[in-house]
Parts: structure tokens; sequence; C-alpha cells
């Protein structure tokens, strides 16, 4: 570096001197994406006095991405503006700056293209160094974790009660006055409270065994001992069936059969009203009667949802390239071994031979 050159330095390291100083170079405004969807966003520059606007930057934000400005006049006014590929364009620009110390814009209007409205919400983090960081975020996320298509609605209701939806912004739906819908709650300016409804099912129950199976699951009164079916259906390998709807006072039940093996013994005990025990394995029988137990793995989210995992307590992977046939050996106090043909199998095998 030539005399004269400037730089950022930090201060002199002289003996005795123990004072550090930090020259810390950061934006002064940052702008963050807690959509979950890309959008589109502008940031104005406003001249309070000649009431005049300047568009300083603008950019594409993924999910959680940011935005940062270096630089900007602090006379001016800031203003934000955002689009998403579904809604559109924001009414006006929302406050996020103003050198007066005018309230801050909460929220900001989007319209989709039918005129519908959807509010997001701003909040607003100013670091212990002066920079500002500003998040877009939705005051309602739901999770559509039920494996079908849904629509939204916002529910108002009059003095006499009638009830009238209107579908939520973004969605190219009509809907009449009295339909039924999946509602997310109605969206005010200056709403700022973070709230997630998830759409789950009550139930899901996954194959991983390495073929298909066909399952049933019942739904068992304890006090009437009664039982009735409430689905079925064929699974493949790591496929999931969901169930949606079931009476908290009944306990169930799961059958299942492969192609080779056949039908349980009896259900299993997936899900008890009292708690009881859960049933661990399923005991099957192939045609011949012999046996194969199915290990059960259960897994309770924070939202209370089971999944139900049937597996086998032993994989064989045979790459060696030729057919293998497979048994259970048991020996007595003589040492006399016996071999069993695993279930399945469309064999029979004589004591003593070599498996």
């Amino acid at each position: 570096m030539q005399q004269g050159d400037s730089s950022s330095s930090s201060s002199s390291s002289q003996e005795g001197f123990s004072v550090r100083a930090v020259i810390s170079i950061h934006p002064i405004l940052k702008v963050r994406n807690a959509l979950p969807e890309s959008i589109s966003i502008s940031i104005l520059a406003a001249d309070v006095e000649e009431r005049s606007e300047v568009a300083l930057t603008s950019g594409e934000l993924l999910p959680d991405q940011v935005l940062f400005l270096y630089s900007v006049d602090r006379r001016t006014a800031l203003g934000l503006l955002v689009s998403t590929p579904s809604i559109g364009q924001v009414k006006q620009p929302a406050l996020i700056f103003h050198p007066q110390g005018n309230p801050l814009s909460e929220s900001m209007h989007l319209l989709d293209q039918r005129g519908r409205s959807l509010f997001l919400g701003l909040d607003y983090e100013q670091s212990v160094l002066g920079d500002m960081t500003v998040t877009i975020f939705p005051p309602l996320l739901v999770l559509n974790r039920s494996g079908v298509g849904l629509f939204y609605a916002h529910a108002t209701s009059d003095s006499l009660g009638n009830v009238t939806r209107t579908p939520a912004a973004g969605q190219n739906i009509d809907m009449q006055q009295g339909d039924s819908s999946s509602s997310s709650s109605s969206s005010q300016e200056g709403f700022s409270v973070r709230a997630v409804i998830s759409i789950h099912p009550i139930l899901k129950v996954r194959n991983a065994l390495p073929e298909s199976i066909s399952i049933s699951i019942l739904a068992a009164d304890v006090e009437e001992r009664s039982e009735v079916a409430l689905t079925s259906g064929e699974l493949l390998p790591d496929q999931v069936l969901f169930l949606y709807s079931v009476d908290r006072r009944t306990a169930l039940g799961l059958l299942v059969s492969t192609p080779s093996i056949g039908q349980v013994k009896q259900p299993a005990l997936i899900f008890h009203p009292q708690g009881n025990p859960l049933s661990e394995s399923m005991h099957l029988l192939d045609q011949r009667g012999r046996s194969l137990f199915l290990g059960l793995d259960y897994e309770q989210s924070v939202l209370g949802d089971m999944t139900v995992t049937i597996f086998p307590p032993l994989l064989v992977l045979n790459r060696s390239g030729v057919g293998l046939f497979y048994a259970h050996a048991t020996s007595d106090s003589l040492g006399n071994v016996t071999r069993t043909p695993a279930a399945g199998q469309n064999i029979d095998m004589q004591q003593g031979d070599s498996s």
C-alpha cells in the first residue's frame, strides 16, 4: 500500500495498549423472505419534502433468502413493494423506514387477479450495530399433510348467523355462499401473530417390506366387543396408507396379508383408548401353516398423528445370482438338527438336508 492509501484499520498495537477498536462493514438494511414461495421485491426511496420517489434496488428472493441494501440517504423514507407469482402487486408500498420516526407498516396488502386480498406481516429487528432486518412473513401458514388437494376460504357471519365464505387469494376457484371449506382465519391489517394450522391424517401405515401387501384397519368397540373395517388398501413397498377420521373411544386393529404368506392369525393392536400395550409384531401363516413374524414400529409426531411402520425383523439380500431357499434350524439336546422351511416358500425339506 502506498502512503496516503485509505484503509479499514484496527488500532495499532503498542506495548501496554489494551483497547481494541472494531470497524464493522455491513449493510444498512436487510429484507428477508419468510414466505414458502419466491417473491419479487423493490425498495423505494421517497423524499419527504419534495414528495418524490425513486427505486433504489429490486430483486427476486427465494424462500429464506435475504436482499441487502448498503447505502441510503437517512433523510429519505423507504418503501417496500412485494409481488408473488400467484398474487400480484401490493396496493401501496409499505413504509419500512422514516427519517422522522413515523410508525412503520406492520403488514402489507396484496391483491390477486380477481381482486381478493392477502395480508403479509412485516417484522423489524434492529441489531446493536444499527442495521435493520425486515422480515416478510405469512400471518397464517397452513401445512397440508393430508395428501389431497385443499382450497381455503375466509368465513364471515352476519347478525342472523348467515355464513359467507370467500375464497382466499391466489386460488383459481369460485365458491358459492354456504359452500363447505377448510377455512383459514381471516387476516386483518396489523395482524402480527403467527399461527400454523396443520391438516394431516390421524394415522399413517407405511409398508417397509420389499413386496406389496394388503392391509385392513379395524375399529373395535371395547365395551360392546364389536369390530368394523374402517379402511383397506394395497400398499407397494414404502407406500403409505392414510386414515383421516377415527373415534378415539375405539381400539384399532391391523390385518396384513402378502401374496406369498396369507392372512395374520389375529389383528395387531395399534391403538387403544385406555393406553393398553400395543403389538410389537404380527404373526402370519402361509398356506402350509408355517409362521412369519413382521415387526411393528410406532412414531408419534408433535402434532399427535401416529405412523405405524410394518417391517421385516430380518432382511436377506440375495446377490449371489442363484436361487436360494431359507429355513429355521433347531437342535435338540443330542445335537440332532431339524430344519424347517421358512414361510412363503413352496418347498419341502427333509431333516438333515443341507441349507
